[in-house]
């Protein structure tokens, strides 16, 4: 009998087969197709998802720089893909959050008036940066902005281009520059909080002018931007447009950008560093008398008030925490910080960077100064010590103290006492400098025929303080009489620690001839200091000459002086 093969289970065979083959080709196509698209996806919902966390910490940073307060920000970094059962996921992408490239800003020719002029007088000023960086190592797609903020732009790289997302530094005759000048690093592939904190804050507006005359002042802010792109971020801001800026460029070898701000405007400059975490904050810098002080010289006699200073740091900001000494010189009333009082108290700077001590006046016409230094022989603040004036009410100015002069000479000596804030010289004003006889005094209607009697009846305004070794001086109201010396050729000031001089042309009655340059030392606060003047000829006094002089001096700060002064036989 022959046998006949069973054939009946092939079709079963070959047909799992073929479907296993099929579900092995769908599940590859899924794996190689589908999935790579569904995690694109993901990817793309999460990168605009981090761009508005994003956006919500520059916010963040910028009330940071406003109002030196920090709040933190929860920034999705990276994402994670859902879970499949049969496909498989590559490993979740990661984001990252950090500083890289730390390159230097400078500021150069710019001014400030008042405090800040410690810090911004025309020299070049140096500050550091990281640009701050985000960018998502994804997967699949690839068309993610690399988003990056510099010192006073932010924008988003994508493939074919860069985008500017924020106003440049430079708005009208505002300028803000904000440093990220401390490293950092955030990665993860989920969430991570972000804390802004103000390294150097609250921003203090501080109004600044071109020190040098008709010359701009320069910034310099490290960029990864080329020119084209500045250019359309700036056109706005051009002089041609409405704006301030005179011209720009990127310096390709530097990678910075250069900017000439139009010269003859007071721009509002504010600066801040921004760090993350627990960034420590930055270095005291300089102290001044701050405007908590009931003025500059604050307390009037017989009455008590508040005495203060501000630590401010290289940014202009305040810097809270620093421990001082308070020191009452000469001493005659007393200050004091809570229970503590007496003519030294201990007293640190509050969260503004202000510390302030109480004033007791003495009921007498004295000119005492609070002496403010740092307690720590290792502090950074230079100069070490700040002086407020106490004693008087209102705006202060530089009185005479006496005056020196002597016969046959063409030279004239003021000594004068700075009862306001620190002062220079700006220039100086010859009003009248006269050489005055005994028959034309005697000419004079209700004058006396002597010199003795001129103490009597013009002059008869009492002596002022001299107490040293200057002669006594009244002051004069004398005019109308011919004069000898006729301009002023130069001036002196010896403020007991530095002397210098410098040339003038300040003829009578042809105005104020201001001081070139800074050569002149300055007049500090309560500071005693002699003004020499030079005539180009000689007067005489003595016997029947006496000599009288009204001259205009013009200081830093808006003051002017005007100092009238007699002298009757060598210098008396």
């Amino acid at each position: 009998m022959r046998l006949v093969g069973d054939e009946r289970g092939a079709s079963e065979v070959v047909g799992a087969i073929l479907v296993f083959g099929l579900l092995v080709m769908l599940l590859s196509i899924i794996q190689l197709q589908a999935v790579p698209n569904a995690n694109a996806g993901v990817e793309y919902e999460h990168s605009q998802a981090a761009q508005g966390d994003l956006d919500r910490l520059d916010e963040s940073i910028d009330r940071t720089v406003e109002t030196g307060n920090s709040e933190g920000v929860g920034v999705q970094l990276g994402t994670q893909y859902p879970t499949r059962l049969v496909t498989f996921n590559p490993p979740p992408p990661q984001g990252s959050l950090r500083t890289e490239n730390r390159r230097a800003l400078r500021i150069d020719n710019a001014s400030a008036s008042g405090p800040a002029s410690v810090l911004l007088d025309g020299r070049e000023l140096q500050y550091h940066s990281h640009s701050l960086v985000y960018e998502a190592d994804y997967n699949e797609y690839d068309n993610a902005a690399r988003r990056v903020s510099e010192v006073g732009i932010g924008y988003n790289e994508f493939r074919d281009g860069t985008v500017v997302r924020t106003q440049p530094f430079i708005d009208g005759a505002t300028i803000e520059l904000v440093t990220f000048n401390r490293s950092f690093e955030a990665q993860s592939s989920g969430s991570k909080l972000i804390e802004p904190t103000d390294v150097s804050g609250p921003a203090t507006t501080v109004p600044v002018e071109n020190a040098a005359a008709n010359e701009s002042i320069r910034i310099e802010v490290p960029t990864a931007l080329d020119n084209e792109t500045w250019s359309e971020a700036l056109d706005d801001e051009r002089v041609e447009n409405g704006g301030h800026v005179e011209s720009f460029g990127v310096n390709e070898t530097t990678d910075r950008l250069v900017v000439h701000l139009e010269p003859g405007v007071t721009y509002d400059l504010r600066m801040a560093d921004v760090g993350f975490g627990e960034a420590d904050s930055e270095e005291p810098l300089y102290m001044v008398p701050s405007p908590e002080s009931e003025g500059p010289a604050s307390v009037d006699v017989g009455r008590e008030g508040s005495v203060s200073v501000e630590v401010r740091d290289k940014y202009n900001n305040p810097v809270g925490g620093v421990d001082l000494t308070a020191e009452l010189a000469p001493g005659n009333g007393t200050i004091a910080n809570g229970t503590a009082s007496g003519t030294v108290v201990n007293v640190s700077t509050n969260a503004s960077g202000i510390a302030t001590v109480r004033y007791d006046a003495p009921n007498g016409f004295d000119a005492e100064v609070v002496r403010f230094s740092p307690a720590d022989d290792d502090s950074t603040l230079q100069p070490r010590d700040a002086l407020v004036l106490t004693g008087f009410a209102g705006d202060q100015s530089v009185v005479m103290r006496g005056a020196g002069g002597g016969a046959d000479t063409n030279q004239l000596t003021l000594r004068v006492q700075n009862l306001g804030e620190k002062r220079e010289v700006l220039g100086v004003e010859l009003n009248s400098a006269k050489e005055v006889t005994a028959t034309e005094v005697a000419a004079r209607s209700g004058l006396s025929g002597t010199l003795a009697g001129i103490g009597d009846d013009l002059f008869d305004l009492g002596e002022l303080v001299v107490g040293s070794d200057l002669p006594e001086v009244n002051q004069v109201g004398a005019s109308n009489i011919s004069y000898a010396p006729g301009e002023i050729t130069g001036l002196a000031v010896n403020n007991g620690s530095s002397t210098d001089s410098t040339t003038l042309t300040a003829p009578q009655g042809a105005g104020p001839d201001f001081v070139a340059a800074d050569g002149l030392p300055t007049l500090g606060v309560g500071e005693v200091a002699d003004l020499r003047f030079t005539f180009n000829e000689n007067y005489e006094v003595g016997g029947s000459k006496l000599f009288v002089a009204e001259i205009t001096v013009y200081y830093t700060g808006g003051q002017s002086e005007t100092y009238q002064v007699q002298f009757a036989g060598d210098g008396s």
